[in-house]
C-alpha cells in the first residue's frame, strides 16, 4: 500500500470542505481537522437527545494505511460517542489504503440517528412484550416552504392524535418523507 501523496490530501480536504460547508468543516491544524455532524431526522414527537456532534479528526503521515484518529470534541456526546466509536473503527479497518474520512463521518451520521432513534427502542420494546405491533404509514411530501413552522405544526397534530415517527428530508426540505407510527 502507498501513502497519500500531499496532493491526494488536500483533494480529499477540498472534496469534505465542499460536501460538508466551510461552516461544518475546517482545518485546525496540519493533518488535523474539525467537523459537525448532524443527525438531519426530525421527530414528530420531541427533539432529538443529540442533535449534532463535533469531531476531530487526525491524520498521521501514513494515512490511509492506517486509520485516521476520531475524538468527540462536545462533553455531552461523550456517552454516545463510546458507543458508536467501535463500529467507526470496525469499517476504517476495512477501507485501509484508500481515503476513508467521509465514509467514516457517514457512519458516524447513521450512528447519530440511530442513537436519537426513539422509536427503534419502542418497535423493540412492543415485540418483546407480545403487544401488537403498531401501524406505520411514510408519506411524501415534495417540498417545504417554511419548514421550522410545518415540522412544529406535524409535531402538534402527532401529540394530538397520540402518534410518533420522524421527518427525513435533505437541507434543500426537497422529497420530505414523514413516517407515522400509532397504536
Amino acid at each position: 500500500m502507498q501513502n497519500a501523496s500531499p496532493e491526494e490530501e488536500e483533494l480529499e480536504v477540498v472534496a469534505l470542505t465542499s460536501i460538508f460547508g466551510e461552516e461544518n468543516f475546517s482545518r485546525v491544524g496540519p493533518n488535523r481537522y474539525r467537523i459537525w455532524i448532524r443527525d438531519e431526522t426530525q421527530n414528530l414527537d420531541r427533539l432529538p437527545q443529540l442533535p449534532e456532534v463535533q469531531l476531530e479528526i487526525l491524520t498521521s503521515s501514513t494515512y490511509p494505511d492506517c486509520t485516521p484518529d476520531l475524538t468527540c470534541r462536545n462533553k455531552d456526546g461523550a456517552e454516545f460517542w463510546q458507543w458508536a466509536k467501535r463500529s467507526v473503527e470496525e469499517h476504517a479497518a476495512t477501507l485501509l489504503g484508500q481515503e476513508m474520512i467521509y465514509d467514516l463521518l457517514e457512519v458516524v451520521k447513521e450512528k447519530l440517528t440511530e442513537w436519537n432513534s426513539e422509536t427503534c427502542e419502542h418497535a423493540r420494546r412492543t415485540a418483546a412484550n407480545g403487544d401488537p405491533q403498531p401501524t406505520r404509514a411514510l408519506f411524501l411530501i415534495d417540498h417545504m416552504r417554511s419548514a421550522n413552522k410545518y415540522i412544529k405544526l406535524l409535531q402538534k397534530w402527532a401529540a394530538e392524535l397520540g402518534l410518533g415517527g420522524q421527518v427525513l428530508t435533505q437541507r434543500c426540505h426537497r422529497n420530505v418523507f414523514v413516517w407515522v407510527e400509532g397504536g
